[in-house]
């Protein structure tokens, strides 16, 4: 569903108050014109091109973590994909002493080391099984289900963040806001709000560059957000940041 109309829990990329989900992120990273992804079916990875122009000389780098935040596999490759096409390239093992959830990391670099694409998955020893005897045309039944439930001792985490002002419009305002995992767990789907008032009512609508993010150990994101300037009505924002094992914090504006 695009988005919906009245408050609700089902799948949505946008709600009703124009609050982007966390599907509408996923959505965005699936589409990118040039993207690198893990088939479920037989553990490869692929490199889908959607442009016109054939990519040669890429790196993916793959890197597999547990649920600590442990590094337990890392394997690099080169690939060459033509254009409107897709390129199958190594298969991810899964390692014998990983946690039942773990993590898997992909980046995908041009010849030059320019970061092209990103993507992030969490895994299970134990998968998803389908029921493939019940198939109906429009759906196939799971006869089990992916074991997920180490994610819920996911030790915490810890980031740092700040708020810049960036290049505005007439109409929008713009800020960078930057992430950086400081701990030694993964700071996993890391939601980032700008809010305002004494109410810390979120500004809305709001156009993130990312949102939801996963953050290795160590690793650092910086991000563009825009407002419109009728929605700030001259107000200092305020930036929240949770997750689904961070703590909140805030941050407030600071000079370029």
């Amino acid at each position: 569903m695009l988005n919906n109309a009245w408050p609700s829990l089902i799948w949505h990329l946008y709600s009703y108050d124009l609050r982007p989900a966390g599907g509408y992120f996923g959505s965005k990273i699936a589409l990118e014109p040039l993207h690198v992804q893990f088939s479920y079916d037989d553990r490869t990875l692929a490199v889908v091109n959607s442009t016109q122009k054939p990519q040669n000389g890429l790196k993916i780098v793959a890197k597999l973590y547990d649920i600590s935040g442990v590094e337990k596999f890392s394997r690099e490759a080169t690939v060459d994909v033509a254009a409107d096409g897709v390129a199958k390239s190594i298969a991810i093992p899964e390692p014998a002493d990983i946690s039942t959830a773990y993590f898997l990391n992909l980046q995908l670099l041009s010849a030059s080391g320019e970061l092209l694409s990103r993507n992030f998955y969490w895994l299970s020893t134990k998968p998803d099984e389908l029921d493939f005897s019940k198939t109906e045309w429009y759906y196939t039944p799971q006869s089990s289900f992916a074991d997920f439930s180490a994610l819920q001792d996911l030790p915490k985490a810890t980031v740092r963040t700040s708020l810049h002002p960036a290049v505005s419009s007439e109409h929008d305002v713009a800020f960078r806001v930057s992430v950086e995992n400081t701990g030694k767990s993964v700071a996993f789907l890391t939601r980032l709000r700008l809010v305002k008032g004494k109410e810390q009512a979120e500004i809305l609508p709001v156009f993130w560059e990312d949102n939801y993010i996963s953050l290795l150990p160590g690793e650092k994101r910086e991000v563009t957000v825009n407002v419109r300037k009728t929605s700030l009505a001259g107000a200092e924002p305020t930036l929240l940041v949770d997750g689904f094992n961070l703590a909140p914090i805030s941050a407030h504006e600071k000079e370029k």
